[in-house]
This record gives structure tokens, C-alpha cells and sequence, in this order.
């Protein structure tokens, strides 16, 4: 989902947190039907000076971007959130952010808090995830299931890459691959939907 960042510092935040950056969600053009969506994880990837840490002339106070939460509008309800990868120096900040109702053909606002001195540890959450989902692999450095199912992985010959989001795996085509054990909750009996982001260095032509 495509998101557009309009900059709103100094607004009615949550305690403690001195910054807010007002956030359009693109839903009129990216959410297609008329059905909202419910507790859909959006991915937000935005670089912006704000986001630097205080020592780089931003807002951040934590190193880590620990400091970063996303809200409702008016600051009455904390969304459950992943961030993936945080950059001091630049201000990128790459998250997933579980937005508990969207609609559909409607824009929508998302309130983004920083600058909290007194936050040490990651708020990050497995509740970013819910229930329909058994393994989110993000192909990155840890091979941990972002869910709270542990469907985690072992490497196995692939290395690390840049990605579209953020890290990724590069598979070179010599039985390298990332293997998970089984578990009961990937016996999925059902429909499934399996998504991921993929870059194919060429195709085999097949006679």
C-alpha cells in the first residue's frame, strides 16, 4: 500500500511523546471493493528528516527508533506495530502497522509518535500479525517468524541482499534454500494465500 506523509509537528500526542507526523493512508486508490478490512497490516516505509535520531538533527530519541508508534487520529487508541529496520543517519523507518479497520475507496489518517526520552525497549508486537496468519518471513538477517507461531528458519546457503522492503535472501540456484520444521499449525487443510517479493535473475526456457 502506497502512503503519502504530511508533516504535523507539535499536535495533541499521547504522554511523554513530544512529535507527531500526520500520516494519509491511500485507501480511495489501494483499497479496491467495498468491504473494509480488518486488522490488515499496512507497510510503512518513509524516510524524512524528522525521523533522523536527535544526534542527527531529527527527533528520535531512542538509536533504535523505539521511540516510534503509530495511533488512531486522535490519539485515542496505540496500533499494534513490527519495525522491521530503522536508520538514525537518514531517518528511514520500515514497519508494519495493523490498522484495525480500514475502508474501502476512503482515505484515511494515521497519527505516527515520536520523541519519547523515557522508551528503552523495542514496543515492537507479534500482534502485528493475527490469527490468519502462521509464518511471516521476512527474509532477512534473523529468520524469525514475526508471528507468535515460532514457524522460524534455518538458512541454508543463502545470503544476504538487498530487498524491496528492506534486507532480502539471495538464492543463487545451487540448492540453497531456507528450510522450516514441520509444525501443526502449516497443515493447512483450507485455501491459503501465499504473497511474497520476488526477483528473478532470468527463466529457463522449457521445450
Amino acid at each position: 500500500m502506497l502512503i503519502s506523509t504530511d508533516t504535523s509537528l507539535g499536535q495533541a500526542v499521547p504522554d511523554k511523546y513530544d512529535y507527531r507526523k500526520t500520516v494519509q493512508i491511500n485507501g480511495s486508490s489501494q483499497i479496491p471493493g467495498s468491504e473494509p478490512l480488518s486488522n490488515f497490516p499496512i507497510l510503512f516505509k518513509v524516510t524524512a528528516d524528522e525521523f533522523k535520531s536527535v544526534s542527527n538533527g531529527g527527533y528520535v530519541t531512542n538509536p533504535n527508533g523505539y521511540d516510534i508508534i503509530f495511533a488512531s487520529t486522535d490519539s485515542s487508541q496505540v496500533f499494534d506495530h513490527e519495525l522491521e529496520s530503522y536508520d538514525p543517519n537518514t531517518g528511514e523507518v520500515v514497519a508494519w502497522v495493523r490498522i484495525p479497520s480500514l475502508q474501502a475507496g476512503t482515505d484515511d489518517t494515521l497519527g505516527v509518535h515520536f520523541g519519547n526520552s523515557n522508551v528503552n525497549s523495542d514496543p515492537s508486537t507479534q500482534g502485528t500479525w493475527n490469527s490468519g496468519y502462521q509464518l511471516v518471513q521476512h527474509m532477512d538477517t534473523s529468520f524469525l517468524d514475526a508471528t507468535g507461531r515460532d514457524n522460524d528458519g534455518t538458512n541454508n546457503g543463502t545470503s544476504d541482499a538487498a530487498g524491496q522492503i528492506n534486507r532480502s535472501r539471495d538464492f543463487d540456484g545451487s540448492n540453497d534454500y531456507v528450510e522450516v520444521a514441520n509444525d501443526p499449525t502449516l497443515n493447512i487443510s483450507g485455501q491459503i494465500t501465499i504473497s511474497m517479493w520476488v526477483y528473478l535473475d532470468g527463466f529457463d526456457t522449457i521445450n
